[in-house]
């Protein structure tokens, strides 16, 4: 059975698109996971909220997230996922084996099916790895039998099959998900571009709005090819939004040699800045004690600009030297210690 053909048998889930009039976690992971994709494939479609909550269509087969984020720390545990609540035709796991059930009554191909959450779960063989892949076929015989018994309380008289089905442990925090991901479209950025996206929260931001616009598509479709179209974030257009963004940035260089020229009339001087500049981009994106020193300028920033008056932003830079609490490597020349704060305080801006 061809692809368009086998899915055109899923039910759709229509209460999901009228409920993702937000920024929601659903969203933010499903970006994450089409960076992830995009590492190994150029020729996918992401879709929101039609069959399940993250849809990945490749051109041979299908992949089902359902997305349950919760705020508690702990665990996700098996009797919340093989729980039926009070109206509801199924549980967490029996909803997403409704895709597999459907799958077997018609013999078609069997998709990936998998429930993702930022909590870990709850069962003695989870070796609790961020982003890993738990199978539930090969957990301990006393959990899988719950989930067995489960779902065969709720697909009566069938013969259950829980290869490909998993439970992803993402490791996207509630709290933390925009800033996280921030960092990630950045990277990779850098990745793709070799320079700095120019507010790449702003980057981040287009591709939520184009997420959040095929997930809020409520709209019947009548067909796999037009589920795509109406609901599809593909990977040829994720790059074109990521392409145009790179032509309508100025690179993180061009914008520190701005600034040293505003700042620095004296010519020695500028030359030498332009000298060193090249080498504290190039280590920033390789050398990880730059990055995690970053990280604290970063946050030391925050911490200290209350404290630094108006200026032009190398003037700033120079002012937060002065009270930074960061200790620099007495290796670090006093251009490379200004060039260092001047990129992050750059991406600071950008990233308000």
């Amino acid at each position: 059975m061809v692809i368009d053909d086998a899915y055109s048998l899923y039910e759709a889930d229509v209460s999901g698109s009228r409920s993702k009039n937000r920024f929601s976690y659903e969203i933010y992971w499903g970006i994450d996971r089409f960076l992830r994709e995009l590492m190994n494939s150029d020729d996918f479609t992401m879709v929101f909220d039609y069959v399940c909550d993250v849809e990945i269509h490749h051109r041979d087969r299908l992949e089902f997230f359902q997305v349950k984020s919760k705020k508690d720390a702990g665990s996700y545990t098996v009797r919340a996922l093989t729980k039926k609540e009070p109206l509801k035709q199924h549980s967490i796991i029996g909803t997403l084996y409704k895709l597999r059930h459907t799958e077997i009554e018609n013999n078609m191909p069997k998709s990936k099916l998998a429930i993702v959450s930022n909590l870990h779960l709850g069962v003695p063989d989870n070796l609790r790895i961020p982003n890993s892949e738990l199978t539930l076929e090969t957990i301990e015989e006393k959990n899988r039998s719950i989930f067995l018994s489960t779902i065969s309380a709720e697909f009566p008289d069938e013969e259950i099959d829980l290869s490909d089905v998993f439970f992803i442990n993402s490791d996207l925090g509630i709290s933390t998900v925009r800033e996280t991901m921030v960092g990630r479209v950045e990277s990779f950025f850098v990745q793709l571009y070799s320079e700095y996206p120019v507010k790449p929260g702003a980057l981040l931001t287009l591709l939520i709005q184009e997420a959040l616009e095929k997930a809020n598509y409520e709209f019947p479709v009548n067909s796999r090819i037009e589920a795509v179209k109406k609901k599809g974030f593909t990977s040829e257009r994720f790059k074109l939004i990521l392409g145009r963004y790179a032509e309508q940035s100025v690179s993180i260089m061009e914008q520190c040699k701005k600034y040293i020229q505003e700042a620095e009339n004296n010519l020695g001087k500028r030359l030498k800045y332009m000298t060193v500049l090249p080498d504290v981009i190039s280590r920033l994106k390789m050398d990880f004690h730059w990055q995690e020193l970053e990280g604290k300028i970063r946050d030391d920033i925050f911490e200290q600009s209350d404290k630094l008056e108006s200026a032009q932003i190398f003037e700033l830079v120079r002012q937060y030297i002065v009270i930074s609490s960061v200790t620099f490597p007495l290796e670090f020349s006093l251009e490379e210690i200004e060039l260092l704060c001047l990129i992050v305080m750059i991406k600071v801006e950008e990233s308000l």
